[in-house]
């Protein structure tokens, strides 16, 4: 005997949008048999427990074939299983014909996954990878990448279980506020790559709103760069302008980058670039509002500061240097 498997959903990920698994069998036997036929179905999850199993008895005088093959003849086998009770996770199926008392062939059917989140099946993998990254440790973060979409999803959602602030409650508070601050991010620090693994983008995810933010240009000499940033350890330090000081060309991107001149910094300086650093000085009065309790380490004196340089002109600003220990760069 034999068998022969077709898969219509070559993913193989159900759940939200398919909630029903379907798996297509042909079993070939001999043109004169006439025993009884079992075939059954076990569904098992990541750590080998049986999900579902089914049972079908036949006789071939009672079934429809497909007729014969290579002298075989082929009996066709369509197997649904309902998934709509299973959680989001990885499984696998198996199947086992069987002639008389005689087991003819086991077959693994393969691995699937299932999601339930709508975000799942309509978030990029890029996007999934950018909420990991701010949300997981390294280590956790390279387990994440390896997997699938569904265990992702469950990865994610026992995250954000564990922060809820409120359980009792519809809403998960920590996950909105999450959402929120992406949105923003993403909609006002993009350069490059989405706002979100901007260096600016990333601070914004952990700690919130800053209290205050002080843009300005400071004239590119090695003295006032290093007052603007003597104001990361010291709120009352002052920041000379001064005019004089080295004034080396910046070059401009490419045209192939999708990006365009920082305003305030032409407002300032003018289309040609060649004057100044354009920064920002992010300031928290206390600790922000850390989403994961690892950002919640004590601030300092001054509360948080963080100050990003833009050296290009083009609004692709860098962590410069931070008060926080978490995010020294």
């Amino acid at each position: 005997s034999g068998t022969e498997i077709l898969n219509p959903n070559p993913p193989r990920m159900y759940g939200l949008y398919n909630d029903t698994l379907r798996a297509y069998y042909e079993l070939y036997l001999p043109p004169d048999a006439r025993e009884q036929i079992r075939f059954s179905t076990a569904i098992l999850n990541q750590k080998g427990e049986v999900k579902r199993g089914s049972k079908i008895e036949f006789s071939p005088d009672d079934t429809d074939s497909l007729g014969l093959r290579h002298g075989m003849r082929v009996l066709p086998i369509l197997i649904q299983e309902d998934l709509t009770a299973y959680p989001a996770g990885t499984y696998t199926l198996f199947g086992q014909f069987s002639i008389g008392d005689r087991t003819e062939v086991r077959v693994r059917g393969g691995t699937f996954s299932v999601a339930w989140e709508m975000r799942s099946w309509e978030t990029s993998r890029r996007s999934m990878l950018a909420e990991a990254r701010v949300l997981l440790e390294d280590e956790a973060y390279e387990q994440f990448k390896d997997k699938n979409r569904a265990e992702q999803e469950k990865m994610l959602a026992a995250l954000w279980k564990s922060l809820d602030p409120d359980p009792a409650t519809g809403v998960n508070e920590a996950f909105e506020e999450f959402l929120s601050r992406l949105d923003y991010v993403n909609n006002h620090y993009s350069d490059y790559q989405m706002g979100i693994f901007t260096d600016r983008g990333l601070i914004y995810m952990k700690y919130g709103k800053p209290d205050e933010i002080i843009v300005d240009v400071i004239p590119m000499n090695r003295e006032t760069t290093s007052d603007a940033i003597a104001q990361v350890v010291d709120r009352f330090h002052p920041v000379v302008y001064s005019t004089h000081g080295t004034r080396p060309e910046i070059s401009k991107p490419t045209t192939s980058m999708n990006i365009v001149p920082d305003k305030r910094r032409v407002g300032v300086v003018g289309e040609g670039g060649n004057v100044a650093y354009p920064y920002e000085l992010w300031v928290y009065n206390d600790n922000g509002r850390p989403l994961l309790p690892r950002d919640k380490a004590a601030a300092p004196d001054i509360g948080l500061r963080f100050i990003f340089i833009d050296r290009e002109g083009y609004g692709s600003y860098k962590l410069e240097v931070s008060s926080s220990l978490l995010d020294q760069n």
